[in-house]
């Protein structure tokens, strides 16, 4: 039996005890993560997977960034969206997959575009601890690395292919 404070709930216990049992990840690794803040900037081919995984995995607060709506050419793909929610905002229907899906994480969502002297993109970059772009704009990319840069956040990237 694994020392569990009562900071987890016994739903919590069961779903993430198979993490938690893992020596170099353990009890405290769960409990420094239930309480983490993520970021991810676009909720498409590569954000879909990652929201699941991180969702999943305990995240406690993770903030979904998009302004794009769901389409049925892109469904092959983006496996967090459905049939059922064409024409819905991303984050809409993200985000109701995601709450389905688990519900320990605090899930926020933002309809915005990253920009240049972007008040709101700046706080969004400062107010999380680990920000993953998942974008497919060159110019979103180099911003969200000159704000993580600035705020000392770490940044999750995708390299393209050369």
């Amino acid at each position: 039996m694994l020392p569990f404070e009562s900071s987890f709930s016994n739903d919590e216990i069961t779903r993430y005890s198979k993490q938690m049992l893992v020596p170099s990840f353990g009890v405290d690794s769960q409990r420094k993560l239930s309480k983490s803040r993520a970021l991810i900037v676009g909720i498409g081919g590569l954000g879909s997977p990652v929201a699941f995984y991180l969702v999943g995995g305990g995240v406690g607060s993770v903030t979904l960034v998009d302004f794009d709506v769901v389409e049925e050419g892109n469904l092959h793909r983006q496996i967090i969206h459905s049939s059922s929610m064409i024409g819905q905002l991303k984050i809409d229907s993200a985000y109701e997959t995601l709450s389905r899906y688990s519900p320990h994480s605090n899930i926020e969502i933002v309809d915005h575009k990253i920009s240049e002297n972007d008040d709101k993109s700046e706080e969004l970059v400062g107010d999380h601890d680990v920000i993953v772009d998942c974008s497919d704009d060159m110019k979103v990319k180099f911003l969200l690395n000159d704000l993580c840069l600035k705020h000392s956040k770490p940044l999750g990237w995708k390299r393209e292919r050369e």
